[in-house]
């Protein structure tokens, strides 16, 4: 995957890969063709939870879709690490709060966690502990 390409041309080659119409790969992400395209030209920022679904459904790494930089393939090891981490304090902040959830739903959330703690992290330099990024608030919204 080339860092000389557009997020456009990297969504674009998402979409192929995976065999969709234009208007199969938003509605996958739960978007509408515009919206896709508005990303797709940098008209409209990409919100976490679409990054979120990217990484879910077809394993693309956040940093490599909005900049182009090395992607899922290459740090995967870094990147399960992350997600193993952020799922165990989940798990610990649910049975603290002797709350139950599914594992879709679990699984939602670290994934936002991870893409705005990605997103933080290249503004600050700071990995914002979980509780700043609003654990509690989406455990009680996935509830």
């Amino acid at each position: 995957m080339s860092t000389e390409t557009s997020i456009g041309d990297r969504l674009d080659q998402l979409r192929r890969a995976n065999e969709l119409s234009q208007a199969g790969f938003a509605s996958a992400l739960g978007v509408s063709r515009t919206t896709l395209h508005n990303y797709a030209r940098g008209e409209r920022e990409m919100p976490a939870a679409v990054l979120a679904k990217l990484l879910e459904l077809y394993r693309a790494d956040p940093l490599w879709v909005l900049d182009g930089e090395e992607g899922i393939q290459n740090r995967e090891t870094q990147i399960m690490e992350e997600l193993g981490s952020i799922l165990m304090q989940v798990e610990e902040r649910l049975e603290e709060r002797s709350m139950r959830l599914g594992i879709k739903k679990r699984w939602m959330i670290v994934c936002r966690l991870y893409t705005e703690r990605i997103a933080e992290f290249r503004k600050t330099g700071d990995k914002p502990e979980l509780q700043a990024l609003g654990l509690d608030e989406l455990l009680d919204v996935a509830a």
